[in-house]
């Protein structure tokens, strides 16, 4: 017996070592699979792709930069508070890609609706972009595009379908290395799906065009208006973000102790750093609502005196918009363009007009530019110097501010205005927190009567690597002309010219919409807004005849001793 129960023992071990030996493989083989897959995914993710290998060997001698713009058929969300709101996509994509060429030459593109015919066979885009999409098309993520990405008025579906180079939406393993690994290239795929995603939902034109030339930048090739970055970022690299943030401590430590020690200001830092600066609408409404002496000190030493991180935004020259050739039967000249600019204000040098003066020239009733003309009740101020013979005139805007708080506050600014050789031209520059800014406007067309008037810009904040452009529609109340109303009549038939001009439908404008019988659209003199301007009226006082450094000085001064009062 002992024997048979020796052996019945042994026996038993060599099949729980099978057992356990089976287990073992099978565990094996699972992680060797795993290991393989994320292995696979590492690389994936860190390598560049194909076509991205390519665009890398073509970015310094890329001359075409190919787009595939797909449309849906339906009607879009732009232009809400526009003379002309809620255009079919296929106009509002016809007139962005007219507008990418201006920013940048080398763009070509085609437009296809999302239910005909892509020609892709022959064709490599570098990027394709989607807009009020609702179908799902393999078309989509063809391997001869580089990316595709879509705005957020598309379905769910097509949105499963984003990529970016080596970043794919929805793709659990390379999420999870863009978190891990934030300088491959899927995470800086990512960055440019997420930064064009928020902006294309903004459903303006020129926030439309950044979401496209910023994705363009981030992963095809160098876009000179959209290539500096003040902000420190993976993309850059560890070198040149060592190498600026030397400059800035060699350069500009007193100020940057300042601005950090500060609570407002480094809450200023802070915000910025976290918001892209080319995003222009973000960065000036965290700029305007955290104005300090220590934030302006920061900038402009960084910035504007020592270019840190050596931008170089240029000021655009296209279209070419041609001033008004004549006005009141006569042609245009020094002396008549000033007047259209003076416009209403209680000046003697203002034209003769029917209407009442006021303390402010104009008030704008929509524009096209939401970094510039976005914020509410805007007044504009022009008025001359007290030198004699002189050609300049100086130009003090006061606007409403919706802080990030949800405050309202009042903000003004100065600037200088140069007659240039060609009537209906003039060279503005400001200084603004720090930070130099030239603008080229033009006076596009004013009625006789200056019931309203057109001025056209371009400019840029070269030190910051912003550059702008835009039109704005003044009158005298902030409205819509009453002459212009009826879409037959000539003066809106005028508008729209002017407005076509300078490159601009008139779905692309915000801030005042046509009266209409169900709803008069307002995004400059809604009823809030003038509710509370009733209690907190503007201050509509010229500033005068000083210069722009001197009076950001006296600000300074008044800033601070308004601080010292209430501590």
């Amino acid at each position: 017996s002992e024997p048979n129960e020796h052996k019945q023992v042994h026996s038993k071990i060599p099949n729980k070592e099978k057992k356990e030996s089976f287990s073992n493989k099978n565990e094996m083989r699972w992680r060797c699979k795993l290991i393989f897959i994320f292995s696979q995914s590492i690389a994936l993710a860190m390598r560049p792709s194909s076509m991205k290998m390519r665009s890398k060997v073509m970015m310094c001698e890329k001359k075409d930069l190919n787009l595939m713009l797909i449309v849906g058929r339906g009607t879009s969300p732009y232009g809400l508070t526009s003379p002309s709101p809620n255009p079919p996509w296929n106009e509002v994509v016809s007139s962005l890609l007219l507008r990418l060429k201006v920013f940048e030459p080398r763009i070509k593109g085609k437009i296809y609706f999302e239910d005909e015919k892509i020609e892709i066979l022959n064709e490599r885009y570098d990027a394709a972009v989607g807009f009020g999409l609702t179908q799902k098309r393999s078309e989509f993520t063809t391997k001869n595009t580089i990316m595709f990405l879509v705005d957020e008025t598309s379905n769910e579906e097509v949105k499963k379908q984003v990529f970016c180079a080596n970043y794919k939406v929805g793709n659990f393993l390379t999420e999870f290395i863009c978190d891990v690994m934030p300088w491959s290239e899927a995470a800086k795929g990512r960055r440019a799906v997420r930064q064009s995603f928020d902006l294309l939902r903004r459903h303006s034109a020129e926030d439309s065009v950044f979401a496209i030339l910023l994705a363009l930048n981030a992963i095809v090739t160098k876009i000179p208006v959209a290539s500096s970055d003040i902000n420190p970022s993976w993309d850059k690299g560890i070198a040149r973000n060592i190498r600026e943030f030397k400059k800035m401590a060699d350069c500009c430590g007193s100020e940057i102790f300042n601005a950090i020690t500060d609570p407002q200001t480094k809450k200023a830092i802070d915000l910025l750093t976290s918001v892209d600066l080319r995003d222009q609408v973000g960065s000036y409404r965290v700029i305007v609502s955290n104005e300090t002496p220590q934030l302006e000190a920061f900038s402009l030493c960084i910035l504007q005196q020592n270019n840190c991180f050596d931008c170089d935004a240029p000021i655009l020259d296209r279209p070419i918009v041609e001033p008004i050739k004549m006005w009141r039967g006569q042609p245009l000249d020094n002396e008549s363009d000033r007047q259209i600019f003076i416009g209403h204000l209680d000046v003697s040098a203002a034209a003769a007009t029917n209407y009442q003066k006021e303390a402010f020239s104009w008030k704008i009733c929509c524009g096209a530019n939401p970094a510039y003309d976005a914020f509410p009740m805007q007044h504009q101020i022009f008025y001359p110097t007290k030198k004699v013979d002189s050609k300049t005139l100086w130009y003090d805007p006061v606007f409403c501010v919706e802080t990030l708080d949800g405050d309202l506050i009042w903000t003004k600014r100065h600037y200088r205005c140069v007659q240039q050789k060609i009537p209906g031209k003039y060279l503005l520059t400001t200084l603004d927190n720090g930070l130099v800014s030239k603008e080229h406007w033009t006076i596009v067309d004013a009625a006789d009567d200056l019931e309203w008037a057109i001025f056209s810009y371009s400019g840029a904040a070269q030190a910051a690597g912003q550059s702008y452009q835009g039109a704005l529609l003044c009158t005298r109340d902030g409205r819509w002309p009453h002459s212009a109303i009826d879409p037959n009549s000539q003066n809106f038939q005028r508008i729209q010219s002017a407005f076509n001009q300078c490159g601009i439908q008139l779905f692309e404008l915000y801030g005042h919409g046509i009266p209409s019988h169900d709803v008069d659209r307002s995004f400059m003199w809604t009823p809030r807004f003038l509710e509370w301007a009733e209690s907190n009226p503007p201050p509509l006082d010229r500033i005068g005849d000083i210069s722009i450094t001197s009076w950001r000085k006296q600000q300074r001064a008044l800033d601070a001793a308004a601080s010292k009062q209430l501590a």
